[in-house]
């Protein structure tokens, strides 16, 4: 998660971890749902740098769930 504020973490992962959804990605989503940036735009360099772009509103953090493939 990045955010122009400073987050609660312990109250954010006590939200991720009470949450009822069934994966991960849903639960982080209806933990920020006040404060997620919708808009988002995620993309990546040819090195694997990840970055993302988003218009300025009243909203303040963006998440991004990255899954690892351990194969």
């Amino acid at each position: 998660m990045v955010s122009k504020d400073e987050l609660e973490y312990n109250a954010l992962n006590a939200a991720i971890s009470q949450s009822s959804r069934s994966d991960y990605l849903s639960r982080v989503n209806e933990a920020l749902q006040s404060i997620m940036i919708r808009s988002a735009r995620f993309n990546n360099t040819a090195d694997g740098t990840i970055y993302f772009r988003v218009d300025a509103n009243s909203n303040k953090a963006v998440a991004c769930v990255v899954t690892i493939d351990k194969r």
